[in-house]
């Protein structure tokens, strides 16, 4: 078994990619961004791994930090590669951001999905509350806008949509135009079927399926799993290859007799093998502190650039100042290509706008800005939070 890379599980991530598949892995299954990894330990172990044509994004999570749900959005977004998603169980609040942007999303005719504007915990005088509130207004209008772009839905039914807060099920979602297909039930047994995997994953499972067969057995038949392996035993030994951005982990399983003078050459094996681990593991550690200065000093959409084309920092610093500059020319010279209007002292000659009839005029007449919709139309608002 081949396995190009494989990031150890980060509380409430986890990715692998086969050798030679091209498919990344990624599952995400807890909260997003708590457990000491935040959305920048995402987009550096997603970003490490080379030759991905295809990322498999698994979910079953209840939600987590609105910015790490965004951030993570719009990486998967900037990414080239086909991209798909399965909701295992819960796809929640900001657990339903990175799905958005898939190109196909499948859920189980017994996942659940459930959507709503955001909501946080604040301290402080009337007027810092206030702030707050329009704070969140325009945080509601962010993913309203996501939501609405891959549905097709209106702003006033997506906003319904959020207010209601309520669990959606798979057909629901698929109504929504949230979910692309229903692929039937997950099912659930006390067993690890391998075929329900895919890539690395599936490779893994293979691997130590026999392990649960052979206890079940055991259970059956009234005897021991080791009666029936008493003449083989299977060893595995890992080679590790680490390059700057890359992981290569070799596998090969061969079968030898049970002598018991073959098996310190069998520990001296593993305890290489532990010792590689430990390098590999203390590289990529080194990979993930760098690409968290990458995005201190450039930013998330140019870190990911510089961090994936291999750069140092002193390059990545050298690149970015070069980058700058060509912008800042760019902006100079379409300035000197603008003429100024003309002014005019004659008076305005603006015909009369008649008040916009439903919320989403209003938006639309207030380009986007959901406080000032609220403030110059307020009787259309009420009448919107009315459900009129």
């Amino acid at each position: 078994m081949n396995i190009e890379g494989k990031t150890e599980p980060r509380s409430w991530y986890s990715m692998a990619k086969a050798d030679g598949s091209g498919v990344l892995e990624i599952y995400i299954y807890d909260a997003i961004g708590y457990w000491n990894y935040s959305a920048a330990d995402f987009v550096a172990d997603a970003s490490s791994y080379p030759g991905v044509t295809e990322i498999c994004l698994r979910i079953n999570s209840p939600g987590g930090d609105l910015f790490d749900g965004l951030a993570i959005y719009n990486f998967l977004r900037r990414q080239k590669c086909a991209k798909t998603c399965s909701v295992d169980g819960l796809a929640a609040s900001a657990a339903t951001l990175p799905m958005m942007a898939c190109d196909k999303i499948s859920m189980p005719a017994n996942a659940m999905m459930l959507c709503h504007f955001p909501w946080t915990i604040c301290v402080g005088n009337a007027d810092q509350l206030r702030k707050e509130a329009d704070a969140l207004d325009r945080m509601g209008l962010a993913l309203g806008n996501i939501y609405a772009s891959r549905t097709g839905k209106s702003a006033d039914d997506v906003a319904a949509l959020l207010a209601d807060e309520r669990m959606l099920s798979a057909d629901e979602a698929k109504a929504l135009g949230l979910c692309d297909e229903i692929i039937g039930e997950m099912k659930m047994a006390a067993k690890w079927d391998p075929s329900a995997y895919r890539g690395a994953v599936a490779s893994l499972a293979g691997k130590f399926a026999h392990l649960d067969r052979g206890i079940l057995g055991a259970m059956d038949e009234n005897k021991t799993p080791a009666a029936e392996t008493q003449d083989k035993t299977t060893v595995t030994v890992t080679t590790y290859e680490s390059q700057p951005s890359t992981t290569t982990v070799t596998e090969t399983v061969t079968e030898v007799d049970d002598d018991p003078a073959e098996q310190p050459a069998t520990e001296s094996a593993a305890a290489a093998t532990a010792a590689t681990v430990e390098t590999v593991q203390d590289q990529r550690e080194g990979d993930r502190e760098q690409f968290k200065n990458f995005l201190k000093q450039f930013g998330a959409e140019r870190a990911a650039a510089y961090f994936s084309e291999g750069l140092t920092l002193e390059q990545a610093t050298a690149r970015h100042a070069a980058d700058l500059q060509k912008e800042n020319d760019a902006l100079k010279a379409h300035a000197a290509a603008a003429k100024p209007a003309a002014f005019s002292p004659e008076l305005d000659q603006t015909p009369h706008v008649e008040a916009p009839a439903t919320w989403a005029d209003a938006m639309k007449a207030c380009g986007g800005n959901y406080a000032a919709a609220r403030k110059k139309h307020p009787a259309v608002y009420e009448k919107f939070m009315a459900g009129k």
